[in-house]
């Protein structure tokens, strides 16, 4: 046969997207746009263990830190990876580590009976110490599974007080970089006593300030406005009522979980 052959033209048919192809579109385009709060990328990160004795020196700090590096992880044969290294050193001898692989310490905090690492990817651990002479003993154990946030860890904080009846509370306070927050009762029993995000106002404030057209708020500024805050307000007696169930609401347990507005 003779002529000129043919290019056969082929027809493109738009395939619909599934909902599950959709919602996934969604859920990455809400995350492009929500504001996040930035977390460390410190390579060390060191607090100072309290310790409960008047008599204690200059040269006898105690010193925790967090070393983020890239390495083997111990008793394995396999290709190295992001680790972070727990340490309680005095006077620049190590007394006690523990390796986290897998993931890079971004904050640290610590009190007279825990120490608390955020990571990355989101998990908080707990490190506990003697129940006699605390942090003078230079060791300390995971004293409870992971807290699971899901988002990388802004902030942590310790703080111990005592009850009237003389009960040692210690209470923890976490901030995940999508603004959700969960305040814990450590001891004497483990409990969840608020929730909540700071997203919200903070993106109330972000937005006052485009639309003013005036001085512009970053999340650093406005994080650490709220922080100041909410340091104020953990301490006030008002948030100690609360804690307690205040206003003849004594024995109402908070809901567990983190994000969601305020609770108590």
């Amino acid at each position: 046969p003779t002529g000129t052959p043919t290019t056969p033209q082929t027809t493109h048919r738009e395939v619909p997207h599934s909902a599950q192809t959709q919602a996934t579109h969604l859920l990455a385009s809400l995350q492009a746009t929500t504001p996040q709060i930035p977390h460390s990328t410190d390579r060390i990160h060191s607090t100072e263990l309290p310790i409960d004795d008047s008599e204690a020196s200059e040269t006898s700090k105690f010193v925790a830190d967090c070393t983020n590096t890239i390495q083997i992880p111990h008793g394995s044969k396999g290709s190295a990876v992001s680790c972070t290294m727990l340490s309680i050193s005095r006077s620049g001898q190590k007394l006690f580590k523990d390796q986290m692989p897998g993931t890079s310490c971004s904050a640290i905090a610590a009190c007279l009976s825990q120490i608390a690492v955020g990571t990355i990817d989101g998990t908080v651990q707990l490190y506990g110490t003697s129940p006699t002479i605390g942090w003078k003993s230079g060791v300390a154990f995971r004293s409870h599974p992971p807290f699971v946030f899901g988002r990388p860890i802004v902030s942590v904080k310790l703080h111990d007080s005592r009850s009237p009846e003389g009960v040692r509370l210690t209470q923890l306070l976490v901030v995940a970089a999508d603004g959700s927050f969960g305040v814990y009762t450590l001891e004497p029993a483990l409990k969840l006593s608020y929730k909540g995000t700071i997203m919200p106002p903070m993106s109330h404030m972000l937005l006052a300030s485009d639309l003013a057209g005036g001085v512009h708020f970053d999340t650093n500024t406005t994080y650490g406005q709220w922080k100041t805050h909410f340091d104020a307000f953990s301490a006030s007696p008002q948030s100690r009522s609360a804690q307690n169930g205040g206003n003849g609401n004594q024995g109402n347990e908070a809901s567990v979980g983190v994000g969601g507005s305020l609770q108590a």
